[in-house]
């Protein structure tokens, strides 16, 4: 994992529990915790390059930064995306949210598998 990659994920993995998307986040919580160190390593390595990867775009595709939200996600046994949820409605978190429908991936142990990814912008 490069460092940048890392910078990023460590970045970005803290944020208070918004009320929103509470529920599923404890589920995401709890699974992610659950995962074998090899399985987090990999889940880490993924949202870490999804991350990197589209932050940019979708910077770019809406002209506005990241503020602080959580997307949940919950993942099918192929590795895709099966629902996700979003802490709030701005531009920028849906379109992160739109893109990690379409190309987030990730093969969990386990089908249903919840994992979130969490952003808090000071």
């Amino acid at each position: 994992m490069t460092k940048l990659v890392l910078f990023v994920v460590l970045t970005f993995l803290v944020a208070p529990v918004q009320s929103k998307i509470g529920g599923v986040l404890e589920k995401a919580n709890a699974d992610e915790e659950a995962l074998s160190s090899e399985y987090s390593q990999k889940l880490l390595e993924a949202q870490g390059t999804f991350i990197s990867e589209n932050v940019p775009v979708c910077m770019n595709k809406t002209q506005t930064m990241p503020t602080s939200f959580t997307l949940v996600m919950s993942m099918s046994a192929e590795g895709k995306v099966s629902k996700s949820w979003v802490s709030d409605n701005k531009p920028f978190s849906k379109c992160f949210q739109s893109r990690a429908e379409e190309l987030f991936r990730y093969t969990p142990p386990k089908s249903d598998l919840y994992t979130a990814i969490e952003f808090n912008i000071n």
